[in-house]
């Protein structure tokens, strides 16, 4: 009596070398167990597979039936059985699928990205732009254009990129606003050609504007909430920080809060009923922050609404 001994193959009428999506694809798990297994398992790439006949995942006895292979059925696949001795796992059999188009496609493409990649960045800067392409066989050449700010199109020098296997390396110098534009990268095989290329939007990038129209929306004796409007964010992702000072009584002055958001909208909490109080907010990103939009001299005392002074 021994645990369960496994072996996987693939379907011996398949070639390993020459399965494109759309293709079915079957495995076999060859078990030796004693006494006979009571549980068997499927796995992708470490992941329990389950019967779904709807997605075309098939567990029939010892074997695996995937029908209509997709770029995302590629990956490792085991077995695994179990009996009263035990469990045993088997080898694992690497399954490749070769795009059904014969030909390239970019990666972010394939991830269900069409839009551009937006890449902000400012004049007189690098930019290193990595492209990759999902293809097999995954010896790829590469090539660049650029669409310029006024609809002017070259093809750039094959010595501003490195290529190597399924990715090009582009190390793209901004001198002037007219190296803004559109990027696109091309590649083929020795099976064909790209249908489309990857596609990079470059935008001029800077420091974002400060928020505007900041106001208290609510108030207690011991809190506040604040709200602004977002200013241009520099072509970059931003976010919000608030500073929020104590300026009276002299005994309790200092900073108090310092506190980031992803949108210009900030709730305090725990202040004291009859201090005075200064707040400054920033827009920031990766260039930097902005100038401060200030809150001076609010207290929490009135009754009325106040919005603070301006500088």
């Amino acid at each position: 009596m021994h645990p369960p001994m496994l072996s996987l193959r693939m379907g011996s009428s398949l070639n390993p070398r020459d399965i494109k999506e759309g293709d079915d694809v079957y495995f076999e798990c060859h078990i030796r167990a004693n006494p006979q297994v009571h549980k068997l398992a499927w796995y992708h790439n470490g992941l329990l597979l389950h019967h779904n006949r709807s997605a075309g995942v098939i567990l029939s006895n010892q074997s695996l039936v995937l029908q209509k292979v997709s770029r995302p059925s590629a990956g490792n696949y085991s077995c695994r059985a179990s009996n009263v001795q035990g469990e045993g796992t088997s080898n694992h059999v690497l399954l490749d699928i070769m795009c059904k188009s014969n030909a390239p496609a970019c990666q972010s493409e394939l991830s269900g990205t069409d839009a551009p990649i937006i890449i902000a960045a400012s004049r007189s800067e690098d930019v290193n732009i990595t492209c990759e392409m999902d293809a097999l066989p995954d010896r790829l050449k590469f090539q660049w254009t650029h669409t310029n700010t006024v609809g002017e199109n070259s093809e750039l020098e094959s010595d501003m990129y490195t290529s190597l296997g399924s990715k090009s390396l582009l190390r793209y110098h901004l001198r002037s606003e007219e190296d803004f534009g559109t990027l696109l990268c091309w590649a083929h095989n020795s099976i064909g050609a790209a249908e489309r290329p990857c596609v990079y939007q470059l935008v001029p990038a800077d420091v974002p504007q400060p928020v505007e129209n900041c106001s208290i929306i609510n108030r207690t004796s011991t809190s506040v909430e604040i709200t602004c409007e977002p200013g241009f964010d520099g072509g970059l992702p931003q976010s919000f920080l608030l500073e929020a000072y104590q300026t009276s009584p002299t005994e309790r002055r200092g900073l108090l809060y310092n506190i980031t958001f992803d949108r210009p909208a900030f709730s305090l909490s725990r202040l004291d009923a009859d201090g005075t109080f200064h707040f400054k907010i920033y827009s920031v990103n990766r260039k930097g922050r902005s100038s401060a939009s200030i809150m001076d001299g609010i207290v929490l005392h009135y009754p009325a609404m106040q919005s603070g002074k301006w500088t």
